[in-house]
């Protein structure tokens, strides 16, 4: 049977990270890593009802990692 894949790709306006962090004098030194991913997140367009979520799965992977470099 076969099977066509769409691919499709959503083109949003977003503002750079960079751009974000020059606007406000915020140095990536200073800030948490949780902190840099929400910031990131925000600035590809992630609706704030998927931020919790997205979040989350961050903390997850993060904790993934950790636990797998601990164990090697």
């Amino acid at each position: 049977m076969p099977l066509d894949i769409l691919k499709i790709k959503l083109y949003r306006q977003y503002q750079s990270l960079d751009a974000q962090l020059a606007d406000d004098q915020t140095d990536l030194s200073e800030m948490e890593v949780l902190e840099v991913f929400q910031r990131k997140c925000e600035s590809y367009g992630a609706p704030p009802e998927e931020l919790e979520e997205l979040t989350k799965t961050f903390q997850e992977l993060q904790t993934w990692m950790l636990d797998r470099a601990q164990s090697g």
